[in-house]
């Protein structure tokens, strides 16, 4: 493990030959440690990833001892995202430390901060980046395993718990851990040991964008809130915000969408009133088509959204939609429909798919509830990319086969 020096010469290496090859800096001579060489050869490799995902990280001299973890870990446009859930006046606990991004962006609002971290390497880096770049002293951090270590005194004033489970196999990390029960620490074992020591504050976990959200409701009844939280075009984060005082308040379900400038924005309405909305289904393709966001797909909010914007459905199981006019909603990538063709395998064969090339040399090509896919249309049509026009292929109803030729609204 590197020395608190040892560390600080990395990052200054690190910056001083940002422009060398990682390769080059570990093996050409020099003075440098083994372990000194590598460690300032992963900072310049991460150097890029950093300014885009991290860029505080590169300003303030910012450390990252593993790049898994690097991978893993928060934006920071999600963390700034999270600081919603802090005030001036909260004591928050982070069980998770990690890379420490969440707990910076936290700890940057509340009054006070305690942040475990179970890995040795990890909390040193985590301890070094506190006060390279936060430079308060109202956060300490320990390293040692949170639910294990917790006890009365430990949330004595505490208001606002927050953990990011792990969510690979501590001896495989490529390997993703599916089950909340298998997340270290799991989120059932967080809630009843927090429960056992009586705590009556707020709980955040932040868990895997791939869980469903209706099971995750059904294992944690306690929520209060959940927020999805989409970046630029991927789901990158479900937080669960959870009361620990008992409570029989609705659920209320929060999208956030966020643009690479950190502009959020957000949606919200009661859980429950999914269940009780549906999408008319429509008779006929019209001007507009609408595609969800990945954010709406995954709360079942689609019914909800597509209701408001006066929306109808193509078809049973292609959750695209259509409309006569335009619709300003962030929640879709809409479209304008200039051609509709009839699909048949004729199609795309002899004159039909001449005359399809000419007219359209170059289009981006989606495909959903068809029978080809995108990558087999793309193979028999031979076009090149495009940023203007599409070719949607999808189904009207149960069977009408449908070529949509689209450009962007």
């Amino acid at each position: 493990m590197l020395s608190q020096q040892d560390i600080e010469q990395a990052v200054a290496l690190s910056r001083l030959w940002a422009d060398r090859s990682p390769d080059r800096i570990l093996f050409e001579r020099s003075e440098l440690e083994p372990e000194l060489k590598r460690q300032v050869a992963l900072q310049v490799s991460l150097l890029p990833k950093m300014q885009r995902k991290v860029p505080h990280f590169i300003q303030g001299g910012g450390y990252v001892p593993h790049r898994v973890n690097f991978e893993q870990s928060s934006s920071e446009l999600t963390a700034r995202y999270k600081q919603q859930f802090v005030t001036e006046h909260d004591r928050v606990l982070d069980m998770t430390g990690g890379m420490g991004i969440d707990a910076l962006a936290m700890a940057s609002i509340a009054e006070r901060s305690l942040i475990y971290e179970i890995d040795p390497v990890m909390a040193q880096a985590l301890t070094y980046n506190v006060h390279k770049l936060l430079q308060r002293d109202n956060v300490t951090v320990r390293c040692g395993d949170a639910l294990a270590e917790m006890d009365a005194s430990t949330l004595e004033g505490i208001t606002l718990v927050y953990a990011d489970p792990a969510r690979r196999d501590m001896d495989d990390r490529n390997k993703r851990l599916i089950s909340m029960d298998e997340y270290s620490p799991a989120p059932l074992q967080i809630i009843a040991r927090l429960q056992e020591l009586g705590y009556a504050g707020r709980l955040l976990l932040k868990l895997s964008p791939m869980l469903d959200i209706h099971w995750i409701l059904e294992q944690l009844p306690q929520a209060s809130a959940l927020h999805i939280v989409q970046v630029q075009d991927e789901v990158k984060e479900l937080l669960v915000a959870i009361s620990m005082a008992p409570q029989e308040a609705n659920v209320a379900l929060h999208l956030a969408l966020v643009d690479r400038l950190g502009e959020v924005s957000r949606w919200s309405f009661p859980y429950e009133a999914l269940s009780s909305v549906r999408t008319p289904y429509a008779t006929s393709v019209e001007e507009y088509i609408h595609i969800p966001q990945p954010l709406l797909m995954k709360s079942g909010a689609y019914h909800l959204i597509a209701q408001e914007q006066s929306l109808s459905l193509l078809g049973p199981n292609s959750h695209i939609y259509t409309s006569s006019q335009a619709s300003t909603s962030p929640l879709y990538k809409s479209y304008r429909l200039i051609e509709e063709i009839d699909y048949s395998k004729s199609t795309l064969r002899g004159k039909s798919l001449h005359s399809l090339r000419q007219r359209y040399p170059a289009l981006t090509i989606m495909s959903r509830h068809f029978p080809l896919t995108a990558q087999e249309l793309k193979k028999t049509l031979r076009t090149d990319e495009s940023d203007t026009y599409y070719l949607l292929a999808t189904t009207l109803g149960e069977q009408a086969r449908k070529l949509l030729i689209l450009s962007s609204c």
